[in-house]
């Protein structure tokens, strides 16, 4: 939810960055999902509106075999080394690591682990 929330507040530079940003399945989901549990009003409403003029027209990398492939490599190391990274988080960690990607988080501690390339906007 943390980087939901700061999508959210921050959709302006989300927006003059369509050409470059990419999302991943999850991200796409997490967001779409965020919107969808807000009640009807006029907050869902401006949001659903971004959502579709913004956050959509964001090239969304492919999950594909490659990606599961990784996954299961990445799940197997983590385990070997003890540790462990939630779900969500590992699959979206497996997708950037395929297509040479950064991701911008708050959560460097789980990506970094994952050998992910991590941007922390609010450090």
């Amino acid at each position: 939810m943390h980087v939901e929330r700061w999508v959210f507040r921050e959709h302006v530079l989300v927006l003059n960055l369509v050409e470059v940003l990419r999302l991943t399945p999850i991200i796409l989901g997490e967001i779409r999902f965020g919107i969808y549990r807000l009640p009807a009003g006029k907050r869902r409403q401006q949001l659903d509106r971004w959502f579709r003029e913004g956050v959509a027209r964001i090239a969304c990398v492919p999950w594909d075999a490659a990606c599961g492939l990784r996954w299961a490599q990445l799940l197997a190391d983590l385990r070997r080394q003890g540790q462990a990274m939630p779900i969500k988080d590992s699959l979206i960690a497996a997708t950037v690591l395929v297509h040479g990607l950064t991701v911008v988080t708050r959560n460097e501690a789980d990506f970094k682990k994952a050998g992910v390339k991590v941007v922390n906007p609010f450090a």
